[in-house]
């Protein structure tokens, strides 16, 4: 269970600044920017900095700084010679935990991404997944539980990636191997077939292994294999965003597409995976 914070004000000085440094980095933050130093020390320079908050977390005997790396670093090459701060104290039980408070900290000037939010998840509970894949694995299954057009804060996000971690697992030792990407997978890695592999490994965990290794690897089936015409969409298909138009391929498509071979092959049949844009994607078998 997470305790705190327990709040104290202060003017901290700059050896005071490098022990905050000095503290445990939490796993996968994200890494130091320059450009965004140099802005924090030219608002300290210019008496336009108000002070920040700086995130202190005890866990397993170890103490953890949760924020304020860009921060500390500006005022150490900065003017100043005190800094205003409200020190927080937490403490926590698990890596999971320390997760969710290292993302209580999001300044307003240097938003923290949904993907070193991720990062940061993924590496609370253990995951050595490839950064590609932790990327294609929040997309699917942001979709896979909130649908396409939903777009949730990042703490239903990160509940979702946790949750459904068994599944990116699975996805895992199909498309990464050992933790590595292989580029000829790479047309897998994508947010709507991510989805689609989570929802039918929870159908049939055995059949969904069967037929997305049939799908990366497209070898020896005949052409009328539905695993084969989702693989040669898949190969040929550019995603694009919401705010594009054109010939590449919704989210939507991709998804729907997804679906339908997987329920051709359930029902041992062939597909010509027809797409109708005004129709909810299909609900897997």
């Amino acid at each position: 269970m997470i305790k705190g914070p327990r709040r104290e004000l202060k003017r901290i000085t700059k050896p005071e600044a490098r022990e905050i440094m000095e503290l445990q980095q939490i796993d996968c933050d994200r890494n130091l920017n320059a450009g965004h130093v140099s802005k924090l020390q030219r608002r300290m320079n210019e008496g336009a900095f108000r002070g920040c908050d700086v995130g202190i977390v005890k866990l397993n005997g170890a103490t953890y700084r949760a924020n304020s790396q860009h921060t500390m670093t500006a005022f150490l090459g900065s003017n100043l010679k005190t800094l205003p701060v409200t020190m927080e104290f937490f403490s926590c039980d698990n890596k999971h935990e320390l997760s969710e408070i290292y993302r209580m900290y999001d300044p307003i000037w240097a938003s923290r991404s949904t993907t070193q939010c991720m990062n940061v998840e993924a590496g609370s509970i253990g995951v050595r997944w490839s950064p590609k894949l932790i990327r294609s694995f929040s997309s699917g299954v942001t979709m896979h539980v909130f649908g396409i057009r939903r777009a949730p804060d990042i703490e239903d996000r990160a509940k979702a990636f946790y949750e459904h971690r068994a599944a990116g697992d699975f996805i895992a030792s199909l498309l990464c191997p050992e933790g590595k990407e292989i580029a000829e997978y790479g047309f897998m890695l994508r947010g709507p077939v991510v989805a689609a592999m989570i929802e039918t490994w929870y159908i049939n965990k055995g059949f969904a292994e069967i037929f997305w290794t049939k799908v990366r690897d497209g070898a020896y089936l005949p052409k009328h294999d539905p695993a084969l015409k989702l693989r040669d969409f898949l190969r040929g298909a550019s995603l694009r965003s919401r705010i594009q138009n054109g010939d590449s391929c919704s989210e939507h498509e991709m998804l729907a597409k997804c679906i339908v071979a997987w329920n051709a092959a359930r029902k041992d049949t062939t597909t010509a995976l027809r797409y109708y844009a005004s129709k909810p994607i299909p609900k897997a078998i």
